[in-house]
């Protein structure tokens, strides 16, 4: 189905208007709420004790208590269930940090987070990401139902099964399309297309999705290696490692690095893959708040070899940081557009219950001290892709786009080819 319309910026400020209205409102009760949950070593807002609580306690505690009670016993379509109450509040402890990138994660989210991180999960295959209060397709995994449906890079999502989402989070959105395999949803995004915007819907199966870190490697002629990186999951490093191992064994001259459309993923799977292009030295430097600085370093070896990255607008993270050592040790050259720009390092804590917490504990700076957050790499040569054009692997089909064929020009020209 397809018909056409416009995210304005005006809905966009709608958007965000909500997504702080929210934040505001769940800043009074969030706050109160860390305060129980300090204080549950010894209470129980659960239990039977806790009106109790609310009389001889913290009087933030009291004021908590007095509107759950209110709401059970005033609002128009109760009952209402007190642990979902609860769980909202807790959210409302992280999202009153109005960081996009530290969140509450409900048992279920949890769970599914931890599968995600591992490379599997159930859903429709695709990443995505925050970008100007809508959250946008960063790449949809081939063979997926994303993929195999026609959903793009750049295609921004307005309504999942029929709800709108602009100016919710990534991880909310990410929530909402993950269910169980063999489960529907309907996602509606809108596409830029030759300069008008076409709305578009998607019925969608959910699928179980297993998803490799390395998509593609191999030889292109002329010996030059490829390997096409979508993810720093906990196999990242071991594909690559294998990946580079067979190319060199092949008689790779010099390698190509695909990070287009990399959204990052684990910290310790990029100071790990850095150290294959790298020599050995400092990688990324983590400072928390207390400003104590945290180095991650790699005993190399480095490649030796020339070496082009690619990279584009959804290169982000632990690509960041990979990308971001490669040009401090200029042991190789950036190729492609800018990168999104996000320095910060995220922490997952476990709960009792089963849920977590990730909280944004540290911001990381490239081995020259040079912060990228919000601001980005600015690649050595830049060219774009035509709009609304996918990445390519040139492995399938021989095929090139734009920004391959001039990492392929860059790379000749460090092997002092013409």
């Amino acid at each position: 189905m397809e018909h056409r319309g416009v995210l304005s910026r005006q809905k966009v400020r709608e958007g965000l208007a909500r997504r702080r209205r929210r934040q505001t409102q769940r800043v009074v009760l969030g706050a109160i709420l860390l305060v129980v949950l300090t204080s549950l070593v010894t209470y129980s807002v659960f239990g039977q004790g806790a009106p109790g609580l609310a009389s001889g306690g913290d009087p933030r505690i009291s004021k908590l208590w007095t509107i759950i009670r209110l709401v059970q016993e005033q609002y128009v379509d109760g009952p209402v269930d007190v642990n979902k109450l609860l769980e909202g509040a807790y959210e409302g402890v992280v999202r009153a940090l109005g960081d996009p990138h530290s969140n509450y994660l409900s048992k279920e989210a949890y769970e599914e987070w931890m599968i995600d991180i591992g490379g599997r999960y159930a859903g429709v295959g695709m990443t995505i990401i925050d970008r100007d209060g809508v959250v946008e397709v960063v790449r949809p995994f081939p063979g997926t139902p994303a993929h195999k449906a026609g959903l793009r890079p750049g295609d921004r999502i307005i309504k999942v099964d029929d709800r709108e989402v602009v100016g919710l989070t990534a991880d909310d959105v990410a929530n909402m399309v993950r269910g169980q395999a063999g489960t529907r949803v309907k996602l509606t995004v809108e596409r830029d297309t030759n300069g008008s915007v076409q709305v578009l819907e998607f019925d969608l199966v959910r699928a179980n999705i297993q998803v490799p870190a390395v998509e593609a490697a191999g030889v292109l002629p002329g010996g030059i290696g490829y390997i096409q990186l979508t993810s720093f999951n906990e196999n990242a490093y071991d594909q690559t490692a294998a990946a580079l191992d067979s190319l060199q064994k092949q008689g790779m001259r010099a390698l190509i690095l695909d990070l287009r459309h990399n959204g990052g993923g684990a910290l310790e799977q990029a100071v790990k893959i850095a150290g294959l292009l790298v020599p050995r030295g400092l990688v990324v430097s983590v400072v928390g708040r207390d400003g104590r600085e945290e180095e991650y370093r790699t005993e190399g070896p480095g490649l030796g070899k020339p070496l082009v990255l690619l990279v584009d607008g959804y290169t982000a993270s632990a690509s960041e940081i990979v990308a971001g050592a490669v040009r401090d040790y200029g042991t190789g050259k950036l190729v492609g557009t800018k990168t999104f720009g996000k320095g910060s390092v995220q922490h997952l804590f476990p709960l009792p219950d089963g849920s977590g917490v990730r909280v944004t504990v540290a911001k990381y700076y490239t081995p020259s001290g040079a912060s990228i957050h919000k601001v980005g790499l600015v690649p050595d040569v830049e060219v774009a892709l035509p709009q609304g054009e996918m990445p390519l692997a040139p492995l399938e089909g021989n095929k090139v786009d734009a920004q391959v064929a001039k990492a392929l020009e860059v790379v000749k020209g460090l092997l002092g080819e013409r």
